[in-house]
């Protein structure tokens, strides 16, 4: 529940709370939960959720009904769920890269290039928890960006894997800053077959979207569970 001087002001606090918990909720669950109902003045009375779980999406082309919610399976919390929730709402940080990565897995569907982006800035956000900003002596700019990129990284990959997902922060530059799109954005409908090997690249980038969306993942609950390193100063190796 929400208080402020006019309802205009409570709602949008409602709405940002709701906002964080059900971002909170999609990061311990793995499940993209959603709102379901807006908030509302207490005077409205009673709010009561659709008949069907917020987790469940309706599959558009064959319009598969939504399983009763008995019979779905119950899910658990997690004894770290409290004071997680607590150490989340302590750190404006996480919470925006719980934000931004949220935004990775709604849109990771139809938009894989841009939630790749997302990831990234998810694991990029993180890597600010870790290591002290560093500026150019002779200019404003950041420096060794992709540096603590990719040590932040380390805290949860290795092997191939880190090094696959070391370079998708290449891909990631040329969709900011050129504009290029690395899936099947460009051509919707369209499905590729490989014949000799390879895969098509649509397929490449989901194996990258996948990984690094599931990097974040692991980054934020080790943040949420106070399990980063502390603060440090980045040194190149």
């Amino acid at each position: 529940m929400s208080s402020g001087y006019d309802w205009m002001h409570a709602q949008a606090d409602a709405a940002k709370k709701i906002g964080t918990l059900i971002s909170f909720l999609s990061l311990v669950w793995n499940v993209p939960v959603e709102v379901q109902e807006s908030p509302a003045p207490l005077e409205w009375g009673e709010r009561l959720p659709q008949d069907r779980p917020a987790w469940v999406k309706e599959d558009a082309f064959t319009h598969h009904e939504y399983p009763d919610m008995a019979d779905l399976p119950p899910f658990e919390l997690p004894d770290w769920m409290e004071s997680g929730w607590i150490l989340l709402n302590r750190r404006a940080k996480l919470q925006r890269a719980l934000s931004i990565y949220m935004e990775g897995v709604r849109i990771q569907d139809k938009h894989p290039s841009l939630a790749l982006v997302s990831f990234v800035a998810a694991v990029e956000s993180i890597s600010l928890m870790l290591f002290h900003e560093q500026k150019c002596s002779t200019c404003p700019n950041h420096i060794n960006i992709g540096e603590k990129f990719r040590a932040t990284l380390e805290l949860v990959v290795a092997g191939g894997e880190l090094e696959s997902l070391r370079a998708v922060y290449g891909n990631r530059s040329r969709t900011v800053h050129e504009g290029r799109l690395h899936g099947a954005e460009v051509s919707p409908g369209f499905i590729s077959f490989s014949l000799f090997g390879g895969g098509s690249s649509d397929a490449v980038v989901r194996g990258s979207l996948l990984g690094m969306g599931n990097a974040a993942r692991k980054l934020l609950i080790m943040a949420v569970r106070g399990q980063l390193p502390g603060i440090s100063h980045f040194r190149k190796e």
